[in-house]
């Protein structure tokens, strides 16, 4: 571990970032939702949008799908990395409690 070099203070709690996370996996939910009603909307245009143009189309939306999966499992993880981040807060904050309960607390220095 790197020496910090004195005193810290975080900018924000453990609760703050379990929050954000919680927030964050809702809306990764709720976009990953709305692309699957937009794949089947696509899909379903195969019934009507017949050709050269309609394949194309679909095809282009292939691909880009392909690279909208890959965004949204490296999104997915922001949520999983904050849990982590405020369960190493917490862990420590509870270290530093131990740590301190048995130093004298009558004593003025």
């Amino acid at each position: 571990m790197a020496d910090l070099g004195g005193s810290f203070q975080l900018k924000v709690t453990p609760e703050t970032l379990e929050q954000r996370a919680n927030a964050a996996e809702s809306k990764i939910a709720k976009l990953k939702k709305y692309f699957t009603e937009m794949d089947s909307v696509i899909s379903k245009t195969s019934g009507y949008w017949l050709g050269e143009a309609g394949e194309l189309h679909r095809k282009i939306y292939k691909e880009k799908k392909e690279e909208l999966d890959a965004i949204i499992a490296r999104l997915e993880k922001h949520p999983v990395n904050l849990m982590q981040m405020a369960g190493v807060y917490r862990e420590a904050e509870a270290d530093n409690v131990e740590a301190s309960s048995p130093l004298m607390s009558d004593i003025i220095v």
